[in-house]
Parts: structure tokens; sequence; C-alpha cells
């Protein structure tokens, strides 16, 4: 009787179940976060600049929201237009 550990059928069977769990678990966090770079642990660069984006677009949007009829900034009333 041959044991767990020298049966190279159960090791191949048990490093392909452990890639899965693996590739499933990344899956489940994506449809979770909604974004393929959750964490700054899945990509520090692209997650930095998610951020800061992320932040530059809240930004409009206070700015947008803030702005008399929905006209940009440039136009509010008492504001020079450029030549």
């Amino acid at each position: 009787m041959s044991s767990i550990l020298t049966n190279s059928s159960a090791m191949v069977a048990l490093q392909t179940l452990k890639s899965v769990n693996s590739n499933l678990a990344d899956t489940q966090n994506e449809i979770s976060t909604g974004k393929r770079v959750a964490t700054a642990k899945d990509n520090s660069a692209v997650w930095a600049i998610s951020k800061v984006m992320e932040s530059d677009v809240n930004g409009f949007k206070a700015i947008s929201e803030a702005s008399p009829s929905g006209n940009p900034p440039s136009r509010w009333p008492g504001r020079p237009r450029k030549p």
C-alpha cells in the first residue's frame, strides 16, 4: 500500500487543486471588489495610480455638484472669460 507522500498521481492532483483554489480566490476577489487590483499587494504601482485617479474623480464630482446648474467653474458668474 502506497502512502500519499509517494503517490505521484495524488501529488499531481493536490498541486492542481491548490492552483485551482488560488485562481478561484483571485477571481472571487475581483468580482467582490469590481477591480482587478483591489489592494497594494496585488500590484502596488497600479494601485497607487488608481487611488490618485479615484481622488481626482471624487474632486471633479464635488466641483460639478457645487457648481451652479452644472456649468464648469470657468463659466461661473463673476469669473472672467478667457480671450
